[in-house]
């Protein structure tokens, strides 16, 4: 008996020594495992990268930025199409396990060790979610232990749908999609919310090797991907395997993989440069915010093609430049071989090679590669060579051999019905040397509605809109007048169009005397402020700043946002200083909003990725001068328009005012004016201050892409007069002398506003006029 106790003491003690150290080694090995593990998130916790995302003012999406391309979508709104064709693809059990899959993993292993290779992983969702957001990517045992105490752990404190939401958002698509939402731009260019369930099954089986089942890069390995998934969808009973066949034979609905610029990417690039400047590059491209624009995507599209068709008539006034290239006949056939695969559509500029040049029937003929066309001597005539020193508007190309030759490599474009067998009719082009810019706010708002930065953002990233700093030539004077009419000058004022005396300030310049020219190289005596602004006259633009003096000029451009340095001498009155063409467009926009003065508006609101407003952007205004003078000012240039260097914006049919700007030599050409509801600018000219040619003036060169872009902009718009603003009344003047009309003038009757009080004679305010109260812009 005793010996029976002593053995069961003993075994106790082996039993309790056992059970110690096996708690021992448990905690040991628990130790081990568990040391060093990340801690556990909750779904709160999830915060990846996301894109910033960049939108017009329509809503539509203009562009975004990001390190990772993608997009958080929450659970409810992941169409269940997408779910199923997952969870089928990756962890049809997903639902029932806890984390880990033993049968699924058993299962896996008796694939491979069947196949001789890994032809299937046992990893649950949630433990791809553990490897994606917890651990490092190494293979060792270690590693994999710790990923299933993870998975069990997350299953613990997230729910199902939350685990497969931080799935569906985090991993990697291919063709840098991260997450479902960003794969549905990227490979259909459409919102998740539209997916289909046979965009699903592609989708669905990508994960497991992105780049290889990639559609874009191996259509067949896709498909057969496809294929997969839609067979574990049948396996589990998703679909039907007629639903299943039918699926697969659809063709893949894959977008086109243009890689072409956004509506306006001038617009996104000047809306990154300054989120980066007061956000940093690392917030813009990881903290999703969403960034709302005031630019019109229609008003965009019209600018775009005014310019782009502006310069091109332009580039080709200049003169051609010749071909491309003079080939040798050897290398004609392979390059044929190549031109085979350009699209022909009309309108389109393509490249064509000259087999054939016919003087006596004037025409070329050009092989496209897939086709022959014909350009006729009309089609071709602007062809002469460039002299900036001659004026070739009104001179033709008058033979084709004059410009080609046979074996020419050449841009043309067709113009005429594309038939089968038959040659396409074609005009000849060329790539625009020739630049421009155009802004287009909204005087009120001062929202930036449309913003081009030169004929091809593609191929020139430079932004002559708010980069370039050009001289604004004539297009600066109504700062000179606004300046005047702020002192005493008004409308009516009388001054003398006489050559300078060339004594005091004429002398100033290190170069000599001073004798500035009128554009016609003529003088007219004396004339009215009304029509010295309207023919754009040069010396009493000189005068009147030399009367009012440089400091009140100076002060009127500050005030007008010119932060530009305006030159401290005369010649500003004639636009000598580089000026941006935002600058010049705000100011005239100043004009337009009564003398109100705001800074523009490109972002109108910013939200994080929560859709809390961080940022609102209302225009601060300031009075920069009197609803009066600004009145004035919008009348003078109203004549530039109705009787003046801007005649040709008659065209639009409605009430306008404007100024041309036109530099020494031809070398940058303005047209800025506005409605009561858009104001607008162009410039255009070449980047390296190269002649645009004689007589391209601000009249000839850009007033032609205003107009076409303001006929656009404004064509579903009623046309409306300028608001005239309390304190002007009107005087019926002789145009001639500036007097009060009597039964003795000789010249032109006109009807001027004046600010009260300074009008010839006295007369009663407008708003007493009623019914008679002058229209000042006439369409007679």
């Amino acid at each position: 008996m005793r010996l029976f106790r002593k053995f069961l003491l003993v075994f106790g003690v082996f039993l309790f020594l056992t059970a110690l150290l096996g708690a021992v080694a448990t905690f040991a090995a628990y130790s081990y495992i568990t040391r060093d593990l990340p801690k556990l998130i909750s779904f709160s916790d999830y915060r990846p990268p996301v894109a910033t995302r960049v939108y017009a003012a329509d809503g539509s999406l203009m562009g975004e930025f990001a390190k990772e391309h993608r997009h958080f979508v929450r659970f409810d709104q992941i169409p269940p199409v997408v779910v199923q064709a997952f969870l089928a693809a990756e962890d049809a059990d997903f639902y029932k396990h806890k984390g880990v899959d033993l049968m699924s993993i058993a299962r896996a292993i008796l694939t491979n060790l069947k196949a001789g290779e890994v032809k299937q992983g046992g990893s649950t969702i949630t433990q791809q979610v553990v490897k994606s957001l917890l651990l490092s990517p190494e293979r060792t045992v270690q590693r994999k232990v710790r990923e299933w105490w993870l998975s069990y752990q997350i299953e613990k404190r997230l729910t199902k749908d939350e685990i497969l939401t931080l799935y569906l958002n985090q991993i990697f698509l291919g063709h840098g999609a991260y997450g479902i939402a960003a794969a549905w731009e990227v490979y259909f260019g459409k919102p998740l919310a539209d997916a289909n369930i046979a965009e699903a099954t592609v989708i669905a089986g990508l994960p497991k090797a992105p780049s290889h089942y990639n559609p874009f890069q191996d259509y067949g390995a896709a498909k057969l991907r496809q294929r997969y998934v839609l067979d574990q969808m049948v396996r589990n009973a998703m679909i039907d395997s007629e639903q299943a066949e039918a699926i697969y034979k659809q063709p893949i609905p894959l977008i086109a993989q243009d890689g072409g610029p956004t509506v306006a990417p001038e617009f996104l690039e000047h809306v990154r440069r300054d989120l980066v400047e007061r956000y940093g590059n690392d917030t813009l491209l990881e903290q999703g915010y969403s960034v709302f624009t005031a630019l019109d995507p229609a008003l965009q599209v019209a600018a775009r093609n005014s310019v782009r068709g502006g310069l091109e008539t332009l580039d080709k006034q200049i003169g051609y430049r010749g071909p491309i290239e003079r080939l040798e006949w050897e290398r004609v056939p392979a390059l044929l071989d190549r031109l085979k695969s350009q699209p022909i559509e009309i309108g389109t500029r393509i490249k064509g090679i000259v087999k054939k040049v016919d003087d006596n029937t004037g025409k070329v003929l050009v092989d496209l590669g897939a086709t022959e066309g014909v350009i006729s001597i009309e089609k071709m005539s602007w062809a002469r060579p460039p002299d900036p020193e001659v004026d070739y508007r009104n001179r033709s190309l008058r033979k084709p051999s004059g410009a080609l030759g046979v074996g020419d490599l050449i841009w043309v474009k067709p113009i005429g019905e594309i038939e089968p067998g038959k040659p396409v009719s074609l005009s000849l082009e060329q790539s625009p040397t020739v630049q421009g810019a155009l802004l287009a706010i909204d005087p009120e708002s001062r929202e930036v509605k449309a913003m081009i930065g030169g004929y091809d953002p593609a191929s020139s990233q430079f932004n002559r809109a708010i980069q370039a700093r050009r001289q604004p030539g004539s297009s600066f004077k109504p700062v000179i007048y606004a300046t005047a009419l702020e002192n005493g000058y008004t409308p009516a004022t009388i001054v003398v169009d006489a050559p300078l005396d060339e004594s005091g300030e004429y002398r100033s310049f290190a170069e000599g005397p001073w004798r500035p020219q009128n554009y016609d190289g003529e003088f007219k005596g004396p004339m009215t402020v009304r029509a010295a602004i309207k023919d754009s006259r040069n010396i009493p633009a000189i005068k009147i700043l030399r009367s009012v003096g440089l400091k009140k000029m100076h002060a009127m451009a500050k005030r007008l946002g010119f932060e530009s340095p305006i030159a401290d001498n005369l010649t500003a009155a004639l636009g000598s200083s580089d000026v941006t063409l935002l600058e010049v467009v705000n100011a005239y926009a100043t004009f337009d909003a009564g003398g109100v003065w705001a800074k523009p508006v490109f972002i109108k609101s910013i939200d994080d990725r929560d859709g809390k407003t961080i940022e609102q952007n209302e225009p601060q205004g300031r009075q920069a001068m009197s609803p009066s003078v600004a009145y004035l000012t919008t009348y003078l240039l109203t004549q530039v328009i109705q009787d003046g260097t801007g005649r040709a914006a008659l065209k639009l049919g409605r009430p306008a005012a404007g100024k041309t700007g036109t530099t020494n030599d031809y070398t940058d050409a303005w047209f800025v004016g506005y409605t009561p509801s858009l104001v607008c600018g162009v410039w255009t000219g070449l980047d390296d201050h190269r002649s645009l040619g004689k007589g391209e003036t601000g009249g000839n060169a850009a007033l032609p892409m205003w107009a076409a872009f303001m006929q656009a902009a404004l064509s579903s718009e009623p046309a409306r007069p300028f608001k005239v603003p309390g304190g002007v009344t009107v005087a019926r003047v002789d145009d001639s002398t500036g007097l009060l009309a009597g039964p003795d003038s000789v010249g032109r009757i006109l009807d001027m506003p004046f600010v009260a009080g300074t009008e010839p004679s006295e007369r009663p305010p407008l708003e007493e006029l009623g019914e008679t109260a002058p229209d000042f812009f006439r369409l007679d």
